[in-house]
């Protein structure tokens, strides 16, 4: 009953977490706005890892301020600053090419459709000249020189009466004028280049090294993170198994026993570091315990002292999701787990009297007692810098070398992540 009762509570408090992000959908991490007078403001940015340029911005100056939301005519720039990197979106007007690069709604013009819009562009480069990217229907990339921005100009196109896909890559005689102070940039290197932030990035960082001009790297290629913690916790275990000997249904629990071990996180950029994967290694011990006495008088009686003990060896792998929306970093996780028998479980105790007749010795429910089990787990918690809490519900397959007989294992962990 008790079991049931924190099952219950952990599934409510994972769909109220849920529901919560669902209803919010808010990122609020630090960040700042220049306003159009040149004004920093620190606060918050509601951040969303864009695919696409966002048209608005949400900031509050703190967690407990009102969100104000700005368009690209209303400040100069703004920053989010993730886990990795500051990235920084610059407010401007300009010309934008508006054709598409998918196959099927190419034209059979050469020249560009622009038109003027009003953008918040993402900096991925600065140094003589800045380099922003544009995402909507397609990548867009924009140069600046003395603070005048244009866009590099690419774009397919069906050469007319047939099928034949054709290229206007205005972009690489853009750059020939950029970049020609630099005369270790041959026009056969500027040629081969493809219109992708990488070899645009490389191009402009050669150019600056070349005249000496210092080379800003926002860290654009954002990289897997490996994080290390220690883990250590408590458990409470319930089992509900049946004597396959006496037939008899037994019910007991385990509550105080020790879990400790350690965790290898590897963290995905995506969403500023959501998503994860987690591998522990824990060894685990617990103890159920049971007495019963089968009391026909004081010359016939068999009591039973049960005892499944265990100490295993516990390898988890699990998903994780995480918010960012306040320094407390709320998340849930679910996986696997596979656990090897380090040392005998079934230590159950048998004394019989039948008159003159005495016997009392170590005598196993269980025979060939399984040296493994499985698991499926899920949990919440929430992490606060290098430390996090988590409640964690795991059903086990038992150690019962029977298939007709149940001794799947219960557990509700508290546990205790401390990241190196």
């Amino acid at each position: 009953m008790c079991f049931s009762r924190i099952s219950k509570s952990l599934f409510l408090a994972f769909l109220c977490l849920f529901s919560l992000n669902l209803t919010a959908q808010e990122n609020f991490i630090t960040g700042f706005v220049v306003s159009l007078n040149g004004d920093t403001v620190k606060g918050l940015i509601d951040f969303r890892d864009w695919k696409e340029n966002p048209k608005k911005v949400v900031f509050k100056k703190d967690f407990y301020s009102a969100p104000t939301t700005y368009l690209p005519q209303d400040i100069a720039l703004f920053g989010a600053i993730t886990q990795l990197r500051t990235e920084k979106y610059k407010s401007a007007s300009v010309n934008i090419d508006t054709s598409s690069n998918d196959i099927n709604k190419l034209d059979y013009n050469r020249l560009f459709n622009d038109k003027r819009a009003d953008l918040f562009l993402r900096l991925i480069y600065k140094g003589k000249f800045n380099l922003y990217q544009y995402k909507d229907i397609k990548l867009h990339y924009f140069i600046e020189k003395d603070q005048r921005i244009e866009e590099l100009k690419s774009k397919s196109y069906y050469l007319e009466s047939q099928k034949t896909v054709m290229k206007n890559e205005l972009f690489k005689a853009q750059l020939t004028d950029y970049l020609k102070e630099c005369l270790l940039i041959t026009q056969d290197e500027i040629s081969r280049l493809e219109y992708k932030a990488n070899q645009l990035i490389k191009i402009l960082k050669k150019h600056d090294e070349c005249i000496g001009e210092p080379v800003y790297d926002d860290g654009q290629q954002e990289k897997i993170k490996t994080t290390f913690a220690i883990v250590a916790g408590t458990d409470y275990s319930s089992l509900n198994t049946k004597d396959p000997k006496s037939g008899r249904v037994q019910k007991l629990n385990s509550f105080g026993n020790f879990v400790a071990g350690a965790s290898m996180q590897i963290n995905f950029p995506k969403n500023n570091y959501a998503t994860s994967l987690i591998f522990e290694i824990l060894y685990r011990k617990y103890q159920f315990t049971e007495h019963y006495e089968d009391f026909t008088s004081t010359e016939v009686y068999s009591i039973y002292d049960y005892k499944y003990s265990g100490n295993y060896l516990k390898i988890n792998a699990m998903y994780r999701h995480q918010w960012n929306a306040s320094n407390l970093r709320p998340f849930f996780n679910f996986g696997v787990s596979s656990a090897y028998k380090l040392a005998d479980i079934d230590k159950t105790v048998r004394e019989r009297k039948a008159y003159s007749s005495f016997t009392k010795e170590r005598s196993p429910v269980f025979d060939n007692l399984r040296s493994f089990d499985q698991a499926l787990n899920a949990g919440i918690g929430i992490n606060v810098s290098r430390i996090s809490i988590e409640m964690r519900g795991e059903l086990s397959n038992g150690f019962s070398p029977y298939p007709n007989v149940n001794s799947a294992i219960n557990t509700i962990y508290l546990n205790l992540n401390y990241k190196l």
